[in-house]
């Protein structure tokens, strides 16, 4: 019977970041991965974008030392209208002030002001994502300072934006952005990360949440994007002396006196003081913990948590070099959506089980310009009559359309593959294929899951929750994995 300090389940990018931070702390730490290759989500090419990364908890790994490279900004986004309109948003506001004013003088002030709020109160934002989340149901005097802390980092906004900020973060992206703006694609292409994994439209309340959280915590995208940012961590892992073993699923998680002690491989357990679970919650507590060992409210909550998926992934390898708008050369990612009424429109074939004729898309084109990464958004998990192939086939109609409109030649597809949510969720174990987890809706963000689970520890003692679905949320940041590990 083996036994370890900390055994961690699942080694996606928040995994693989937990082991190499307990390890690097002396901890024997042992790594469990079902499938044949770490790195989840982000090897699979679902999630790319890196620009959520957090710099500093990197650093304090030395990923560095293991090449990877931040670029020291995120990467550039050029938004695409449907008229051929073309707009470059990259890391210095001002030279992209200069270009919207191309479009509309208005805009262009506008978006300086925009730009001056949300450098105010990015420090708050920082701060409430960065750190573990206080203990809410026993504030002690520990908690309480913190909270005072938080509290008083508010007030140091000053009355104007404190107020500015309560404000706005329950609001629908779509009505704080025409407070802003007049240009319709220039609205719909910065909703687009508010919306992004999520069961809401523009118009959705607590939607503008999303659009603060993306605006002020986007900063530094890797080079090389999210297989340099998985290979860092790998070789990390290594370096750091953690055990992992590939191919292995785990099938239990071992409760006995009604604390975690173990897993289940196959016919054997592996022991350990601590386990630390990067799956999904809802895959760790309901279907690896026997339901004896969970209390009724707990279940309830995690039926609760709702986690149906909406994004789906279309790869495309084209016979030619592809260009958008104006045939201009960006190392960039590509948005479509046009404005923010087609964007409803779009979130509204998701309430009937139908994905989008005209889907939103966030569009990543390979070095030599022949393959796209297309991220779909509005392709619902529960599709009426199910993600068979004709229902991928339909889908990938509609997305070659929509990127008709916004392409400047005839290139010919070679090869193309669709990733339904459904596909997610039996590749990956995510009930539902939500891509982080769980909605980032303003009730599961600010006490993520819910409650009794935010500081990372489960109803059963001994049993550590380290993935997507605990604070701070889901994407590329290595974030959970590193706050869940910090508390032990």
């Amino acid at each position: 019977m083996s036994t370890f300090d900390i055994i961690v389940i699942g080694g996606g990018h928040n995994g693989l970041t937990a082991a190499s931070m307990l390890a690097k702390r002396g901890k024997r730490v042992l790594l469990l991965e079902k499938q044949g290759q770490l790195g989840g989500l982000g090897a699979a090419g679902i999630l790319a974008d890196t620009s959520l990364v957090r710099a500093s908890m990197l650093k304090e790994l030395g990923l560095e030392k293991y090449g990877l490279v931040l670029k020291g900004s995120r990467v550039p986004i050029v938004l695409l209208g449907k008229e051929r309109q073309e707009l470059l948003i990259s890391g210095n506001h001002t030279e992209t002030s200069e270009r919207i004013a191309k479009v509309s003088q208005h805009d262009a002030v506008a978006y300086l002001r925009l730009r001056t709020f949300l450098d105010k109160v990015s420090p708050l934002i920082r701060s409430l994502m960065n750190e573990t989340p206080p203990n809410i149901q026993n504030l002690g005097m520990k908690e309480v300072w913190n909270l005072g802390k938080k509290a008083l980092g508010l007030k140091m906004l000053g009355n104007e934006t404190m107020l500015e900020f309560l404000r706005i973060a329950p609001m629908c992206v779509a009505d704080y952005l025409n407070e802003w703006f007049e240009t319709d694609f220039l609205k719909a292409g910065l909703a687009a990360p508010a919306l992004q994994g999520s069961f809401t439209g523009p118009w959705s309340a607590g939607s503008n949440l999303n659009f603060l959280l993306y605006e002020c915590l986007a900063q530094e995208e890797v080079e090389g994007g999210a297989l340099a940012l998985i290979g860092a961590l790998v070789k990390a892992a290594e370096n750091f002396g953690v055990e992992v073993r590939i191919n292995t699923e785990v099938t239990e998680v071992v409760v006995e006196n009604g604390a975690a002690v173990g897993v289940r491989v196959g016919g054997e357990v592996l022991r350990a003081g601590v386990i630390m679970s990067s799956c999904s919650l809802k895959q760790t507590m309901l279907d690896r913990v026997n339901p004896t060992e969970l209390n009724l409210d707990t279940e309830m909550q995690l039926n609760g948590l709702r986690s149906r998926g909406t994004t789906a992934i279309v790869n495309i390898t084209f016979d030619q070099e592809i260009w958008f708008g104006k045939g201009e050369e960006h190392n960039a990612v590509y948005r479509t959506g046009n404005s923010i009424d087609e964007m409803e429109k779009a979130f509204d074939c998701s309430k009937y089980r139908e994905y989008s004729q005209h889907p939103l898309m966030e569009v990543r084109v390979s070095k030599d310009r022949k393959a796209a990464n297309i991220m779909v958004h509005y392709a619902p998990y529960d599709l009426e009559g199910g993600w068979t192939d004709q229902a991928k086939v339909g889908l990938l109609d509609n997305v070659i359309r929509e990127l008709n409109q916004y392409m400047n030649n005839d290139a010919s597809i070679v090869a193309s593959e669709v990733i339904s949510p459904k596909d997610i969720e039996e590749c990956f174990g995510i009930p539902g294929g939500h891509i982080y987890h769980a909605e980032h809706a303003i009730d599961q963000l600010i006490t993520r899951p819910f409650p009794s689970f935010m500081q990372y520890k489960t109803s059963v003692p001994g049993l550590y929750h380290c993935g997507s679905g605990a604070h701070p949320g889901g994407g590329l940041t290595c974030a959970p994995g590193y706050l869940a590990a910090s508390t032990l």
